[in-house]
């Protein structure tokens, strides 16, 4: 396989040999065709900047400094069964994908005998019309909208993704257990970048939960250098219920972008958490479409920032259908020089009322060095609705601090219990209880400099 290197200036972005690779999803002359328009456009945009509005404060362009190569599968040979249990917790039912380094690995997943309505595999092996007919629709979607409001990462994954999950769900199917998807990437030997890129299906009644996580395996003292650009496409079906949680745990040298684009219908519920606690420049972007009535939309999302770490957060949520609700609650925890990022929007058309949504941001200072830039938005262009927005950024509260340590705590667990308690309602809204559980234990004594080995149990 040719690797992808990317150019000082950002508008050339890969060589153009990657687009005749002969990996599983090259080949077919329809896909070949999507893959070249997709990656035409990207090059025509080029890395986005500080002039867009999106990107004020995630200038990408320090991307086109580094001679990205594509994974490589033998690194997936190192990984043993027992790396995975403090990622399981040994309780899990339901199926699970495992990726290593971009690419699916047979020997750990566990799919197995599944119930009646519903299929869950890797895209490398069932690259099928309907995916691409869906990556196609992002693709116009985002030539569409043009420079400014695109997203260009989307594309480029458009462009070169060799893998994935795929689940189906079948109408009037609720999913018993978890369907688990792991992420993993292991030590590299040089800057690699890996590109998977996810389908969630479901039709008419259909329910499932989904826990989705993308997790470095290198201690953060020896950081691997590396590029994860991750694309979730999630397609609800009337009444369906997708129950979602995501985990960014990558290490201490990585980026990574996700990308989560959310199309619901008539009566459906999209009901997500996001955390965010590694990689050295983080951005996660959540575009949500309520398309029937009555759609209800509910995500939530914790970001923490240590050192110099990065973490940049994009949420829209569109009613293009009367009668919808949404609700956005997002909270960071910045210490150190770290850097926090909140850019939410709320957009209501003309002729659609009944429209409930809320939005709420708020950021606990650790540190003096520590930033937020936070920009919660409403653009209601319709009557008849009931729509909020707020944002807070603020230090832990002296009296309560001294409160607390005149019944005796010692200044770090009093920090300790104040952040957890000012985390407590996002890490409610996990739905997967042991994650829950993990965090709600761990995370106040790991925020205020708890001991590394904390911090690995918690890394799943």
């Amino acid at each position: 396989m040719t690797t992808p290197t990317l150019v000082d200036d950002g508008s050339r972005v890969f060589s153009r040999d990657y687009a005749s690779s002969q990996g599983p999803l090259f080949g077919d002359a329809q896909w070949n065709a999507l893959r070249e328009r997709a990656l035409l456009s990207f090059e025509g945009m080029g890395l986005p900047t500080r002039k867009l509005e999106n990107w004020k404060y995630s200038d990408s362009r320090f991307l086109a400094k580094t001679p990205w190569q594509a994974p490589h599968p033998k690194a997936m040979e190192g990984v043993l069964e027992e790396d995975l249990e403090r990622f399981f917790y040994g309780e899990i039912s339901g199926a699970r994908l495992v990726f290593i380094d971009g690419h699916y690995c047979d020997r750990l997943s566990r799919i197995g005998d599944l119930q009646d309505g519903i299929s869950v595999a890797p895209l490398s092996e069932v690259h099928d019309d309907e995916l691409r007919e869906l990556i196609d629709s992002q693709v116009a979607s985002s030539i569409e909208a043009g420079k400014a409001h695109s997203n260009a990462f989307a594309l480029l994954n458009a462009a070169q993704c060799e893998d994935g999950a795929v689940i189906r769900v079948s109408p009037k199917t609720e999913v018993d257990g978890f369907i688990n998807l792991l992420f993993l990437t292991t030590i590299t030997e040089g800057p690699t970048l890996a590109q998977p890129r996810n389908f969630i299906i479901l039709g008419e009644r259909s329910q499932v939960h989904v826990v989705e996580r993308h997790i470095g395996l290198a201690e953060d003292t020896q950081p691997s250098e590396y590029f994860n650009n991750v694309v979730t496409q999630v397609r609800l079906g009337p009444e369906a219920i997708l129950n979602y949680d995501r985990v960014q745990r990558e290490d201490a040298g990585a980026i990574h972008l996700g990308s989560i684009e959310v199309h619901q219908d008539r009566g459906s519920q999209f009901k997500a958490s996001s955390v965010a606690f590694g990689a050295s420049f983080g951005r996660i972007e959540f575009a949500i479409e309520q398309r029937g009535a009555g759609a209800e939309t509910d995500v939530s999302g914790l970001y923490f920032g240590r050192n110099r770490q990065h973490h940049d957060n994009q949420i829209i949520v569109k009613h293009m259908a009367s009668q919808g609700r949404s609700k956005q609650l997002f909270k960071g925890i910045l210490d150190g020089h770290s850097q926090g990022i909140f850019n939410g929007r709320i957009v209501v058309p003309e002729n659609i009322v009944g429209t409930e949504a809320e939005q709420t941001n708020a950021n606990l200072l650790l540190s003096a060095d520590a930033s937020v830039n936070t920009k919660p938005q409403l653009e209601i262009y319709a009557e008849d609705v009931k729509c909020s927005h707020g944002a807070t950024i603020g230090a832990l509260d002296a009296d309560q601090l001294f409160f607390l340590r005149s019944r005796g705590m010692t200044k770090k667990s009093a920090q300790s219990l104040l952040t957890a308690a000012f985390a407590s309602d996002v890490i409610d809204a996990i739905q997967f209880a042991p994650m829950r559980e993990r965090w709600r234990e761990r995370l106040g004594k790991t925020l205020t400099g708890g001991s590394p080995s904390a911090d690995q149990e918690i890394k799943g």
